[in-house]
């Protein structure tokens, strides 16, 4: 009777012990899983925050908004090249972007900034702050820059 006795109190304390470790193992993975999750929201925080920062400092002379169809006529008439497609765009967006520090708004080349003549979306592109553009139109007021103007009416 001792030994079944001792044989059941030795297997009650394997029994305890498995579960603890269970349990602590369970545990310890919890905290390291909840520990990863609220990195990766930090990260992804971040993210957003660079994301703004870099649009704020961006500044174009012309925007292209989000009603972009990604045709490609603005790209083959800009006489300077500031115009990337949605795959270089390096805000990350899924529509094409002006480089600010490129864009002339046509000055010296057409009456009217050419991306804006030949893009098929009306109101697509829009006026914009003028940033580091090398040269701009003195006729667009900062209100219609503010107010994101349509370029062609």
């Amino acid at each position: 009777w001792n030994i079944l006795k001792n044989i059941y109190l030795y297997k009650s304390f394997f029994i305890f012990l498995h579960d603890e470790i269970f349990r602590r193992v369970v545990l310890h993975f919890y905290i390291k899983i909840h520990l990863i999750n609220t990195i990766l929201a930090i990260f992804k925080n971040l993210q957003c925050i660079v994301t703004l920062i870099k649009k704020q400092e961006m500044n174009m002379a012309v925007l292209i908004t989000d009603t972009c169809i990604n045709c490609g006529a603005c790209i083959d008439e800009c006489p300077v090249e500031a115009i990337v497609d949605e795959d270089d765009n390096p805000t990350g967006e899924e529509v094409y972007y002006v480089y600010g520090d490129k864009c002339v708004e046509c000055v010296g080349h057409h009456d009217e900034p050419a991306c804006a003549t030949a893009c098929p979306t009306e109101g697509c592109i829009t006026w914009d702050a003028i940033g580091d553009s090398p040269e701009h139109r003195e006729e667009i007021t900062d209100e219609q820059r503010s107010n994101h103007e349509p370029v062609v009416e």
